[in-house]
């Protein structure tokens, strides 16, 4: 079956062609040609430039400087972010199916930091369990840090991928994992405590094995509390 053809605008074509200057080899933080430059280049008027501009800037792949013009932005997990938050309004069951994406993300994220953390990531997981140990009685701190450490721990992964799906996850989950903590009881949180201390020590020893392994039964264990309610 036959569909009807679209006519694309000016501004669309050059938004396209700019995609893919930018996927060329422009690096965050590159300017983009002046718009004067890229009328010129692409052989349409300035403000059908500025409309395409404009189409990047919404989709997060420009921003305007003043002073310099448009430069490419750095990669960052705020659509991803958006997505998973509004994927948790839609019903119940996506909290279910979010935690499991994080569990096939964060047994890698935990395998690649056993292999690849640097003395110092490991000391930023180090000081996060240490003050973990001590908030064990305040939900609310004890789930900013858990955020934190699953976050260093995507980071320490050396994938900027990971990372970024990592700490988009968590921050949409942020709430539900406080929920989540002020229902259990004391030695829930014990045991919850003492699966972030094994796994950093995992880390810390470079047994990606045993992180991937702690990983995954520590997203287990979330992933069951939620299925019970």
């Amino acid at each position: 079956m036959l569909n009807k053809l679209e006519r694309t605008t000016l501004s669309e074509q050059a938004a396209s062609q700019l995609t893919a200057l930018i996927g060329d080899g422009l690096r965050p933080g590159e300017a983009l040609p002046s718009e004067a430059r890229l009328a010129e280049m692409l052989g349409v008027s300035r403000p059908v430039v500025r409309e395409a501009l404009k189409s990047l800037q919404g989709q997060g792949l420009i921003e305007v400087i003043n002073g310099r013009g448009a430069v490419v932005r750095h990669l960052t997990h705020e659509a991803l972010l958006t997505y998973f938050s509004r994927a948790m309004q839609v019903k119940h069951a996506s909290i279910v199916e979010l935690l499991e994406v994080r569990r096939g993300i964060e047994s890698e994220s935990a395998f690649l930091a056993a292999k690849r953390r640097s003395p110092e990531q490991l000391h930023e997981m180090q000081q996060i369990i240490t003050q973990m140990q001590q908030q064990q009685t305040d939900p609310q701190a004890y789930a900013d840090l858990d955020v934190q450490l699953h976050i260093a721990i995507g980071q320490a992964s050396g994938n900027a991928v990971i990372a970024h799906l990592v700490e988009s996850i968590r921050e949409a989950l942020r709430e539900v994992s406080l929920r989540g903590l002020e229902r259990r009881q004391a030695s829930q949180l014990t045991r919850v405590q003492h699966l972030h201390e094994n796994l950093v020590a995992a880390i810390a020893a470079q047994d990606a094995t045993v992180a991937t392994q702690t990983m995954t039964l520590h997203m287990d264990e979330a992933i069951a509390s939620f299925e019970s309610v």
